[in-house]
């Protein structure tokens, strides 16, 4: 048999290499700001088109590349870095493998061009898929410019597995946050589709984190800093009431390089495991620096993950600086009394319609009347408004499911023509109902989502969602990315009744929002929504429409089942019952228990 194997040529090697290093255009963005910031770049500008699918720019002023230097760059396993596998374990910079600019340039168009300082021009080179295609001169302050146009371009089987602008944005923006966090003594700028996400200038950390996760921030961070011989930790952690119910805000850098290690973030849950209630996160921004000697990053490509010599230390003192700090600095919520006595409003755009308010009058109504209309009960808060919210609506929709009685008394276990339903609370957690031979345990909560799930779908529909108009705007701070996420999914937001605005790109001031929630709940909405996009990506509005009305329906359903009196409990079961899904509530949960007569007796006499 005559010989099969045979060396690759340096394209295809590239190619393969290209796919452990490029994953998508954020490995890109990751590894040009990377070797911006090696170059000893002040500034450093990322500029993107189409979420990095039609152009990837990095512009950095530092040191630049002479003509030899640009032409090895783009070698395979060059680079300036390292000299020997000794010097793996006292690295100081973050590239140092020397694949990246060779995997980039074999599956993308890539133009480079830099200039060091004792150069009166710039030498620039053009490849074309991992082929050289032009070099020459051009004129170009000190530092480089490094553009990567059509990424993938040919490959197309690795270019339609691309997710949505959206999703790659979101990638690159992490990236993005991710280095400008780890050095916050130089200048970032961010633009995509000529549009500024980011301008943070150079400063101290403190100031960086605000720029990056927004002003709402600044208020939450509580310093970290411990030093021994062996290990020093630095940074800011969040206080708990900033903690949110999905991951986001946790950062780790070791030697400046960001990680994810999931020991020593066991180790900040541990230390908040008093002062944090049950699913929620910290958010820290924590720098963990050590001998070099003592961890190994090249264990995986992304250069994300990392081994220490000695975990278990590394453990105990992160998780006893944590708590350091929480005792030293008081987390609990206090009144700052050095706060002027002021009110701060969000501005009407100059731009926006002044609407009259627009009063009802009873013009039948007289006061002397010897009339005296029934008196409802009286009710406390949120009870009152979800007694009227509970009440069952005189017309039903033509689509409604239970029009037919015949029909549906045999789909629907809970039809009955009677409307006073044997129901009372039991526990105070949940509502049992008799019905005939069965008990029923139905669980408020769900029950509600259910009902103002099946509203509101039927308000979209028809075009009817109701609104009302807030007499003082409600503005909540966003960081930039949050802002621009928000963005493309406000006109969705308005026909689900929400009326609102992006503001400086890091407010979202809200002027009405739908009859079916309050103001204060809109904070954990807009959370959730935020936390929607980045879980899932991309969405269309009907998508987008789905996931909004059930953070709706989970945040305007009762919190509290125990206050609910007995008319409250009627109109909800009567509310309930019309539902198609009665079961079951949006959210996929059982809403209601039955237990028959029958099963009670096979249970006594087995």
């Amino acid at each position: 048999m005559g010989d099969i194997i045979q060396l690759l040529p340096d394209n295809v090697a590239n190619q393969i290499a290209a796919g452990e290093v490029v994953q998508r255009p954020s490995s890109v963005v990751k590894e040009l700001m990377e070797n911006a910031i090696d170059a000893g770049a002040s500034n450093v500008q990322l500029i993107v088109k189409d979420a990095g699918k039609t152009l990837i720019q990095v512009i950095d002023d530092g040191k630049g590349m002479s003509k030899n230097d640009l032409r090895m760059a783009f070698e395979r396993h060059a680079t300036s870095k390292i000299r020997s596998a000794q010097d793996l374990f006292a690295l100081s910079t973050m590239g140092f493998r020397g694949e990246a600019l060779a995997s980039i340039a074999a599956v993308a168009q890539v133009h480079c061009a830099s200039r060091t300082a004792d150069s009166d021009v710039a030498h620039f080179l053009r490849i074309d898929g991992g082929k050289l295609v032009e070099s020459g001169q051009e004129a170009k302050p000190v530092g480089t410019s490094m553009e990567v146009k059509n990424l993938f371009f040919n490959i197309p089987a690795r270019r339609q597995f691309l997710k949505s602008d959206q999703v790659e944005i979101n990638h690159i923006t992490d990236e993005f946050e991710r280095v400008a966090l780890a050095h916050p003594e130089l200048g970032f700028r961010f633009f995509h589709n000529q549009h500024e996400l980011f301008y943070l200038q150079a400063g101290n950390l403190r100031q960086r984190i605000v720029g990056v996760m927004g002003k709402k921030m600044d208020k939450h961070l509580v310093p970290v800093e411990e030093k021994t011989e062996h290990v020093a930790i630095r940074g800011f952690i969040a206080k708990p009431e900033a903690a949110r119910k999905k991951r986001g805000e946790q950062f780790f850098f070791v030697n400046n390089r960001f990680i994810k290690h999931h020991v020593l973030h066991h180790a900040v849950v541990k230390a908040f495991e008093d002062v944090l209630p049950n699913g929620y996160h910290p958010a820290y921004f924590l720098f963990i620096e050590v001998d070099p000697a003592s961890i190994d990053v090249n264990i995986h490509p992304t250069k994300t993950e990392i081994s220490f010599a000695d975990d278990k230390m590394i453990y105990a003192m992160l998780s006893s600086a944590i708590k350091h700090s929480l005792g030293k600095h008081n987390v609990a919520p206090s009144l700052d009394f050095e706060i002027g006595n002021t009110f701060s409003f969000p501005s009407m755009p100059k731009d926006r319609p002044v609407q009259i308010p627009k009063i009802q009058v009873d013009t039948h109504y007289n006061p002397f009347s010897q009339t005296t209309p029934e008196r409802r009960p009286a009710t406390q808060g949120w009870e009152k408004l979800m007694i009227d919210d509970l009440q069952p609506s005189k017309a039903t929709p033509t689509n409604n499911a239970f029009s037919n009685a015949e029909k549906e008394s045999d789909y629907n276990p809970f039809y009955q023509q009677q409307k006073n339903y044997k129901a009372r609370l039991f526990a105070g957690s949940y509502i049992l109902y008799e019905d005939g031979e069965i008990i029923y345990l139905i669980h408020p909560k769900r029950a509600h989502e259910r009902v103002i799930y099946d509203e509101l779908m039927r308000s979209i529909d028809k075009h009817t969602v109701a609104s009302q108009q807030l007499l003082f705007p409600v503005d909540l701070e966003l960081s930039p990315t949050d802002a621009e996420s928000l963005k493309e999914f406000l006109p969705a937001m308005t026909s689900l009744g929400f009326d609102a605005e992006i503001q400086n790109n890091q407010h979202i001031v809200f002027f009405g929002i739908p009859t079916s929630i309050t103001e204060s709940s809109l904070p954990g909405i807009v959370e959730d929504i935020l936390s929607d996009i980045k879980e899932i990506g991309s969405m269309d509005e009907t998508q987008f429409n789905r996931r909004l009305i059930l953070n709706l329906s989970r945040s305007a359903a009762v919190k509290r089942p125990e206050h609910l009196q007995d008319e409250a409990i009627q109109n909800l079961l009567t509310n309930l019952f019309q539902s198609n899904e009665p079961m079951i509530s949006p959210r996929g949960k059982s809403i209601v228990f039955s237990l028959t007569l029958q099963e009670l007796h096979n249970f006594f006499n087995s």
